[in-house]
């Protein structure tokens, strides 16, 4: 390269992506079939992302040259947008568009055209990073998805180096009843990565449900009655009890007796002496009942506590209860007793 050339150089460079723009701009692209409004919105836009451009806004103008081309397809406006992906760092998008553009120029035998979107296919070449993501088979299960930023990647697609733009990428693989798998990878200028996606690992399965408590038993307290042995002592004892009852109102009739007898006179009585007489004869009645009970309360008794087994410690379940009640009143006395045998 002569000195000349080596100055000027430089120069060219910073000025060729501005005449790539004018030549393309220049450029009378034939009308798509599209509507007159479509076309008019699409004009505008494109004057618009030129100016942008002219400002070095790139991200503003490569999103108006984008809408310019989905209303209106024209080859014209498709360089432009290549050289603004170009610019805007969006390397393998401009490549892909340079190569479209490269092709319809051909079709249309436009030299010019053909010149530039070839050259800077070559250019772009060796600066576009490439993404290898890698399935091991046993990886794959049914309903297997693998996505790049949201959009799916296709089997055929797998293990291949694919043009990505640099920048950060979001991988993510997922399958039904399979733990989902996710990952970031950063891609520069020119280089070349792979990603190997690990086998997804099955869903555990939901922990049991708890138990519920089962609700506490009510707390049946089992009203015990007397062994045969004590009920022969308690029936015993309120036999002997009700035999002393019975005495000391016998005594009580006789001394009511005898202190009537001074206050009558064959079968006349004064006042005192009909009293007397009374109590004598309520005092006799309870004496016969409580003798009566007490004996049998003593025989009852008698019999529980002769027929008891000498080496029972706790009388079994079926064993005989008893139950006894006392009752006393004017004029009578008595021991209710109740139960099985």
């Amino acid at each position: 390269m002569t000195r000349w050339e080596t100055a000027i150089d430089p120069l060219l460079r910073r000025a060729r992506w501005l005449v790539v723009v004018g030549v393309v701009g220049a450029w009378s692209p034939v009308a798509g079939a599209t509507s007159a409004e479509d076309r008019a919105v699409a004009d505008a836009l494109f004057r618009d992302a030129k100016g942008l451009m002219t400002k070095k806004e790139y991200a503003e103008a490569c999103r108006k040259l984008e809408e310019s081309q989905r209303l209106d397809p024209r080859d014209g406006t498709l360089l432009n947008l290549a050289v603004c992906h170009e610019k805007e760092g969006k390397l393998a998008t401009a490549w892909m568009e340079f190569q479209e553009a490269l092709a319809a120029a051909r079709d249309a035998k436009r030299w010019d055209r053909i010149n530039l979107a070839s050259r800077m296919v070559k250019e772009l070449q060796d600066r576009v990073p490439h993404l290898t993501i890698e399935v091991s088979p046993s990886a794959v299960t049914e309903g297997f998805v693998l996505s790049r930023n949201g959009a799916n990647i296709a089997q055929p697609a797998w293990g291949t180096p694919v043009p990505v733009d640099p920048g950060d990428h979001e991988l993510e693989a997922s399958a039904p009843g399979m733990i989902g798998w996710k990952s970031t990878v950063t891609l520069e200028v020119g280089e070349d990565k792979t990603v190997v996606v690990p086998v997804l690992e099955a869903v555990p399965p939901p922990p049991p449900e708890p138990e519920p408590e089962p609700e506490p038993k009510p707390v049946v307290v089992e009203e015990k009655g007397f062994s045969r042995r004590t009920t022969a002592y308690v029936v015993g004892g309120a036999g002997l009890l009700a035999l002393g009852v019975g005495s000391f109102y016998g005594l009580r009739a006789i001394s009511r007796s005898s202190e009537s007898d001074d206050h009558c006179s064959g079968t006349l009585c004064d006042q005192k002496g009909l009293d007397l007489n009374d109590e004598a004869s309520s005092a006799a009645t309870i004496s016969n009942v409580a003798i009566g009970l007490g004996l049998v309360g003593v025989g009852v008794g008698t019999y529980l506590l002769l027929t008891d087994p000498k080496d029972e410690a706790e009388p079994p379940k079926d064993e005989a209860r008893v139950r006894w009640t006392p009752v006393a009143g004017p004029g009578q006395a008595a021991i209710v007793m109740s139960g099985r045998w």
